[in-house]
């Protein structure tokens, strides 16, 4: 009678495999999650395709080789799919991706820590919804870039980074320097005329408005992008001319709620400068949006 297999551990390394013979599939998953910072299997399999089983076993080898991490805050994330696990780059696979010449970033993320829980459940998040961003983009018979591709000279191609930059706004008559750090950021091409799109995805956690500016809220954030826009920001750093917001919210109410600041923001009440969709339904295929006045808009699809 045949015994069976001992359960592998699932937070704990096994010593227990051969040497691992990685390949140009292995090198892709790898260089996907460290775009991503943090991702999934199911993430894993909708871009990189193939059997679930084979995908799951492989993302488990990578992990007892010592080139993935399975952060073990995913396990404090309410409503979180348990048959799929959520994982970073190590060190040695971050090596790897630089032996290959792909671009890497500084260091790989902090995996490790109950208190971590709530901002990997928000990464995690954004890569549902920039792997959507990507399907609506590839359907569309456009082109998909991140932002380090929007550049070609080698340094910029050779490691990866967030897109971070201060700018002064004004708040309610007053002036303060903020900082700004999207969710994610890409370009779309068609036919050799880029698009330049910023997201925020919104969990619920962040004010919608406060009274003083020196505090985080979704209303200083767009005056934070419009500030961005007026003064030319993005143009001294990344030659950008111009570029849309899209804002994901997990539900209508929400939704509502980050329109109307945002559209208390604009002189006519409404700009398709930013987008509104909501998360679950754009992840879904329901490519619907609105302005912050609630016209519909069609932000990917192609120019008229």
């Amino acid at each position: 009678m045949s015994q069976p297999r001992p359960r592998k551990p699932r937070f704990v390394r096994s010593d227990a495999f051969p040497p691992l013979a990685t390949t140009e599939r292995d090198v892709r998953i790898l260089s996907l999650i460290e775009r991503h910072r943090f991702a999934r299997s199911d993430h894993v399999r909708a871009s990189v395709g193939g059997s679930c089983q084979h995908l799951t076993r492989r993302l488990g080898r990578l992990y007892h080789a010592g080139l993935l991490e399975r952060p073990r805050a995913q396990l404090l994330i309410r409503n979180r799919p348990n048959a799929h696990f959520a994982y970073c780059i190590t060190v040695a696979g971050q090596s790897l991706l630089r032996e290959r010449g792909l671009p890497i970033f500084a260091s790989p993320p902090r995996a490790r820590g109950e208190t971590m829980a709530l901002s990997l459940s928000h990464s995690l998040r954004a890569t549902d919804v920039m792997l959507a961003l990507e399907r609506s983009v590839l359907a569309s018979g456009a082109t998909f870039l991140h932002h380090d591709q929007w550049r070609t000279d080698s340094e910029e191609s050779t490691r990866l980074s967030h897109m971070r930059w201060s700018v002064t706004i004004r708040y309610d008559g007053k002036r303060v320097r903020c900082a700004v750090l999207p969710d994610g950021a890409f370009a779309l091409d068609r036919a050799g005329k880029r698009s330049y799109f910023l997201v925020e995805v919104d969990r619920g956690t962040m004010p919608v408005s406060r009274g003083s500016p020196e505090q985080t809220s979704f209303r200083r954030k767009v005056l934070a992008y419009k500030a961005t826009r007026d003064a030319g920001v993005l143009w001294r750093c990344h030659e950008i001319p111009g570029f849309r917001v899209l804002v994901l919210a997990e539900n209508l109410r929400r939704l509502s709620e980050l329109r109307s600041a945002a559209a208390s923001c604009f002189q006519r009440g409404d700009s398709t400068m930013f987008c509104f969709a909501v998360t679950g339904q754009f992840i879904s295929g329901r490519d619907e949006w609105l302005s912050c006045g609630g016209a519909s808009v069609r932000p990917l699809a192609p120019s008229p």
